[in-house]
């Protein structure tokens, strides 16, 4: 389910739709989720997406608005509040100080 997830980052996904997919009631895919992963499924798609987000900062020239539609959030907005408040530091200065290109 997480390579799944992974490789569908740009797509909504939902807690009864997962557990649909695994054949699982929801109270059973959170849990079995939460075991595995330490978090619930929104925290978890936050930090992938985040993950994703700063290596497409770092390795392309794609906008912030493509970035953030490519990782799964709703507009650029929410990206850059979400990685804010995750790193201090808004997405154009992590690429500024972190890109390969400025290396």
């Amino acid at each position: 389910m997480l390579d799944y997830l992974r490789e569908n980052l740009q797509s909504p996904h939902s807690v009864n739709e997962l557990a649909t997919r695994l054949a699982m009631s929801r109270s059973t895919f959170t849990r079995h989720f939460r075991k595995a992963t330490g978090m619930s499924v929104a925290q978890w798609l936050i930090e992938t997406r985040l993950q994703k987000g700063r290596d497409l900062l770092e390795s392309s020239q794609l906008t912030i608005e493509n970035i953030a539609e490519q990782i799964g959030f709703k507009s650029a907005v929410g990206f850059r509040q979400h990685f804010l408040k995750k790193h201090q530091i808004s997405p154009k200065a992590w690429r500024k100080q972190f890109s390969i290109r400025s290396s």
